[in-house]
């Protein structure tokens, strides 16, 4: 249940503390050292309207289990969590040391030149930035999470899944790593680890992971680069974000994973 988040006492109370905040505090930062953050209290209020329109469309709504909105509310607040830190400075300035500047550009000019060639529509320049980035994120710097040992260097192919468990205490103290999956190799027995981290400054470090790792870092270089992004959570299954386009005026989808801009139907089958 959204409203859970939203405020796990009464909702009235939400409602109340929400009207001393006007629109006005979409600009405040949120504080990295803790305290109050209104920001914070505005996405509370957000969620809130969302979830009371919603909730009035939702059929056999009280048929919901505790556990089910429990569930929500927990994915959805660890998202919110998640959003705050690319507002910290340092993890900024550590995403902005990791880019390739220089591939960015060559990337933006491959694609101009393709483009060119193939007689294609004409783009902003935001929006070719955004090309140039997600593809030097994808084909340079990011890659998709493939089981591989770290002692024999068996592959995927030969590295079954044996569950997950709880990460490690350095797991979770660096990558604040929420769960581990093990691998283990068919040819040397080995275990290998793949913590999942959420802290993404880590990710810049262990530049692996699948579509939300893929996300979660590219989000904070985003906003590093000044860039209006949001982190997309969607519950089929997958994760993506959106950057503000003046040209387009509104956000567009981009997704690092596919390397794809502004095509959010993609998914449909």
């Amino acid at each position: 249940n959204i409203l859970d988040f939203a405020h796990p006492g009464s909702v009235d109370t939400l409602q109340k503390e929400s009207q001393l905040f006007s629109r006005s505090d979409m600009k405040l930062q949120p504080s990295v050292e803790g305290g109050s953050v209104p920001l914070l209290l505005l996405i509370k209020r957000q969620l809130l309207s969302a979830a009371l329109e919603q909730q009035k469309s939702i059929p056999n709504y009280e048929a919901i289990t505790f556990e089910e909105r429990k569930s929500f509310a927990t994915r959805v607040e660890s998202a919110a969590r998640t959003v705050m830190v690319y507002e910290d400075p340092e993890q900024q300035r550590k995403a902005r040391k990791a880019i390739d500047y220089e591939r960015v550009r060559q990337h933006i000019n491959e694609f101009l030149e393709s483009n060119r060639e193939s007689g294609g529509r004409e783009y902003s320049d935001e929006e070719v930035f955004v090309i140039g980035l997600m593809r030097w994120f994808k084909g340079d710097f990011f890659s998709w999470f493939r089981a591989k040992c770290q002692v024999c260097h068996s592959t995927s192919s030969a590295m079954p899944s044996r569950g997950q468990v709880q990460p490690s205490q350095e797991e979770q103290s660096i990558g604040w790593a929420s769960r581990t999956e093990l691998y283990e190799c068919s040819e040397c027995k080995q275990i290998t680890r793949f913590p999942r981290y959420n802290n993404p400054s880590q990710l810049l470090i262990s530049r692996t992971g699948r579509c939300g790792e893929f996300a979660n870092a590219f989000c904070l270089i985003c906003r590093s680069l000044g860039l209006d992004a949001r982190y997309v959570l969607d519950f089929t299954d997958h994760v993506w974000v959106e950057v503000w386009l003046p040209s387009l005026n509104r956000f567009a989808h981009a997704d690092p994973c596919e390397k794809a801009l502004d095509t959010p139907l993609m998914y449909e089958t």
